[in-house]
Parts: C-alpha cells; structure tokens; sequence
C-alpha cells in the first residue's frame, strides 16, 4: 500500500524530531501476509512498540475500514497491547491527527478518538522510551509465565514418569516381567525424547528472559 506522502513525511519527521531513533521506524512492515504502513520497532530487541495505519481522509468508512486493519495486525503480533493508532492528515501543525485503538476488558477493540489539540497529549502518546519500556516490561511478564508454564509441564512428565519407571523396575525385579537390554535402552530413549523438547524450550525461553530483563 502506497503511504499518503505528505501526511507520511509529517508524521515520521514528527516521530524523529520526538526521540524516535530513525532505525527504529520501519515502513511497509511485514507481518505474516500483511503491511503495516508505519511500525515502530526496538532496534535492539526487536519487539513492536506501536504501530500506526495512515489514511488520506477521515470519515467513518475509512475509520472502521481502519479499525479492522489494526486489528488483524495486532492478532498477529505475540503481544496485543502494542498500542495501535490511526493517522490522519490534518490543516493544523504538526500536520497530522492520530486515534488510538484500545483494547477494552468489557468489550472487543473500539476506536476511541481523542482530539489532540494540546502537544504535551500527542507527545504523551508518542514517546519512545516510555513506549519501549513498556513493552519489554510486558514482554519480560509473557515471557516469564511461558517460562512456567513448560516447567510445571515438565514436572508432569518427570512425576508421571519416576512411578512408571519404578513399577517396571520392581516387576523386572520380581521376574513378572522379563527386560532386555534393549528394552530398557527403548524405555528411556522414550523418557528422554519426552524431556528434551522442554529442556530446549526451557533454554530457550531462559535466554529470552534474560536478554529483554537486560534491556529492562
């Protein structure tokens, strides 16, 4: 989609001239089969911060048409409270209008327009650093509660195991059953293929924990 140019240099020139480092404002950006006009991404850790679809005029088609897309992109990102607006172009400085999409508990996102007739609202909305912070304090928490989840998981497995292994065991042992060595070789082939898929995840997430803890 072809950003509307004059509404486009006003806004990323606002968003720069605001704290916005330039290499973290990407055009066009990709995410799954669709292109977000503007997104704000850390450079570092390469979270979204905020995201923005810009309009050439404002009406109520085009808003909810707007809606709709912000939407969709923000179903596809790993963390949905990644602030999302709509832009406009406006007559008045800095040459440019933004609505916000919330996200309520009660109710499904909703366009919530907000005038912004005083600068210290619009550069409340757009700072950077607070916006980055924010986002990595939330993706410190997704991140951590992930983390758990596959520990209490693999704990599940290691408790369902140890009493299978032993009832094995103490039946070998009583000569109930009768164990090769290539029985007990399978056995705990098949425990360890259990475990290793969550020690990776567990590594991983480990490593992503400490890296977005760091630039917290």
């Amino acid at each position: 989609m072809v950003l509307h140019e004059d509404t486009a240099k006003s806004f990323i020139s606002y968003l720069k001239e605001h704290g916005y480092p330039e290499e973290s404002i990407a055009t066009e950006y990709k995410i799954g089969n669709n292109r977000i006009d503007i997104a704000v991404i850390d450079p570092k850790t390469k979270l979204p911060i905020q995201i923005f679809e810009l309009k050439a005029r404002k009406n109520e088609a085009i808003r909810n048409m707007g809606k709709k897309q912000l939407q969709n992109y923000l179903s596809q990102l790993d963390n949905e409270n990644v602030p999302a607006y709509l832009v406009f172009p406006s007559d008045n400085e800095p040459g440019f209008e933004i609505e916000s999409v919330r996200k309520s508990l009660n109710i499904d996102n909703e366009i919530v327009a907000e005038a912004q007739s005083s600068i210290i609202s619009l550069n409340n909305r757009l700072n950077y650093i607070g916006n980055r912070n924010a986002r990595i304090s939330e993706k410190v928490e997704i991140v951590s509660k992930q983390k758990g989840k596959t520990i209490n998981a693999l704990n599940w497995i290691c408790w369902l195991s140890c009493p299978i292994v032993l009832i094995i065991g103490i039946l070998n042992y009583l000569k109930v059953l009768k164990l090769t060595a290539i029985d007990i070789s399978f056995l705990a082939s098949v425990i360890g293929l259990l475990i290793i898929p969550f020690a990776s995840k567990l590594k991983i997430l480990g490593i992503e924990l400490e890296r977005y803890k760091k630039e917290e």
